[in-house]
């Protein structure tokens, strides 16, 4: 069967994203670390959900390279200190091989866990792995509505790499950079669907929603405060649906 990578962070938007493709094709989870608290829940997470999906492995990408740099605004823009680049290792299971493309400097995720202008990184390195990989989609569970609903913004002031315009350029970015035979198209089915709607479309795909994380803490259960599990728990209210992490609370507690 034709694979699809899906860039995914063990959340739900990703989790449905993928489940779209996964009855017809191999699907690749590939899940990218960049310092997040969360990464290690994340990936704990993405292990459940590969084990709910016939044909489906788990590729994880660490982002590894300087965090801080003197000179931000208004600075020298100089290096604090010498700057070496970095290789970029993709692992399955215990196999781990190295890309040799040098990593840019990653920009290090804010108190909220929000890794400002990393989504474009993530992209490529997924476009990336669809090349190696063989497969000729990648998929994000990026939603420009889900994003403008939880920033009370209107339409078009969301995160500018949360829109469809952003998705389209890096389309067309992946279009220009690969020959037709290799012709990698970046996807993101999920959108202009709401949050209560992405819930319904993973009870129709059978989405194990209590095997994601969606919390950016690293704490062993999610913080039940941040604003990724506000609004989780806001969009499982709104779709009439209780939230089986809030079951598994109440039980354990």
């Amino acid at each position: 069967m034709p694979a699809v990578v899906a860039l995914v962070g063990g959340g739900i938007k990703g989790a449905v994203a993928a489940a779209k493709y996964a009855a017809d094709h191999d699907l690749v989870l590939l899940h990218v670390g960049y310092g997040q608290a969360s990464c290690a829940q994340e990936r704990a997470a993405l292990e459940k959900l590969r084990g709910h999906v016939e044909r489906a492995r788990l590729l994880t990408c660490d982002v590894v390279g300087p965090h801080e740099i003197s000179g931000g605004r208004g600075g020298s823009g100089r290096s604090a200190r010498p700057v070496s680049h970095s290789s970029v290792a993709v692992s399955s299971g215990g196999d781990s091989s190295q890309m040799s493309d040098p990593t840019a400097p990653g920009e290090a995720a804010d108190p909220a866990g929000d890794p400002r202008g990393l989504l474009p990184v993530m992209i490529a390195l997924g476009v990336r792995c669809a090349v190696r990989c063989g497969a000729h989609h990648l998929v994000t569970g990026v939603s420009q509505a889900i994003d403008e609903a939880q920033r009370s913004a209107a339409s078009g002031e969301g995160r500018p790499d949360h829109r469809r315009a952003f998705i389209h350029a890096a389309d067309i970015m992946s279009e220009a950079s690969l020959t037709p035979r290799m012709r990698v198209a970046v996807e993101a089915p999920l959108i202009q669907m709401s949050y209560p709607d992405v819930l319904r479309l993973a009870v129709r795909f059978q989405v194990p929603l209590d095997k994601t994380w969606t919390c950016v803490t690293g704490g062993p259960a999610p913080c039940r405060k941040c604003t990724a599990c506000v609004t989780r728990r806001a969009a499982f209210r709104a779709a009439s649906m209780t939230d089986p992490l809030d079951l598994r609370h109440v039980t354990e507690g």
